[in-house]
């Protein structure tokens, strides 16, 4: 109950904010997905410390919902709920289990979990498209990109299940790092999203020489037969 009232107080204050100007940092993320819209790849232009992914968000909802202020709070709600599905996934879950006492139960819970799991892969999904698409120097077309971005996704998955599974089943970091086991096993993790990540990015640049080198052939069959 108390989530869902924090979630309605989330969506109420994006509402009062749809007509109100960005705040600093919003501003700063907008400016940098507008570049990445317009060509320009992160860190060119403007230099943060945000991960790029932060921009191509930004990027993905502007070009969306507009590149307006407006508009970005409109994308921000969207986001909003899904971080909350992510995040207090569980705690969910747990409030479904105490409170579903019909034979549907299990079928529920079941729908659920599939509701989680798919809100993950499609932002992974979509999060990777638009930073395949918009961060590199040579914009490829989206579909071009979707192959690297669900390859990603497919890896990062599963292996953040497996590495989640690991820490809390069998490894203790805090025996060899103690306070900073926390850290230690969140910097691992971005490791692994990080290889998957490029990866992914591995995968369409190698489906990019291919695609250049069909081409190049079909011209030389074509101009053999003029």
């Amino acid at each position: 109950m108390l989530l869902l009232v924090i979630l309605a107080i989330v969506v109420a204050i994006r509402i009062r904010l749809l007509n109100m100007p960005l705040e600093r940092d919003e501003g700063e993320y907008a400016y940098a997905g507008q570049l990445l819209l317009q060509g320009t790849p992160p860190y060119q232009e403007v230099y943060n410390m945000k991960w790029p992914g932060v921009y191509a968000a930004y990027a993905l909802i502007m070009a969306m919902f507009g590149q307006t202020a407006g508009g970005i709070h409109a994308g921000l709600i969207l986001v909003n709920l899904a971080t909350a599905v992510l995040v207090f996934g569980r705690q969910i879950e747990a409030w479904m289990i105490d409170n579903s006492v019909h034979e549907l139960r299990h079928y529920v819970l079941f729908f659920w979990r599939m509701v989680r799991w798919a809100v993950a892969l499609v932002t992974g999904v979509i999060v990777l498209v638009t930073l395949y698409h918009f961060g590199t120097s040579r914009k490829e077309h989206w579909a071009y990109v979707r192959t690297g971005a669900i390859t990603a996704t497919l890896v990062w998955f599963p292996s953040t299940l497996a590495f989640g599974w690991y820490v809390t089943r069998i490894a203790d970091y805090s025996m060899f790092y103690g306070s900073f086991g926390a850290g230690i096993a969140t910097l691992v993790w971005l490791y692994i999203t990080s290889f998957s990540a490029l990866l992914g990015a591995e995968l369409n640049g190698v489906l990019f020489r291919e695609r250049k080198e069909r081409a190049s052939a079909r011209a030389k069959r074509n101009r053999s037969y003029r």
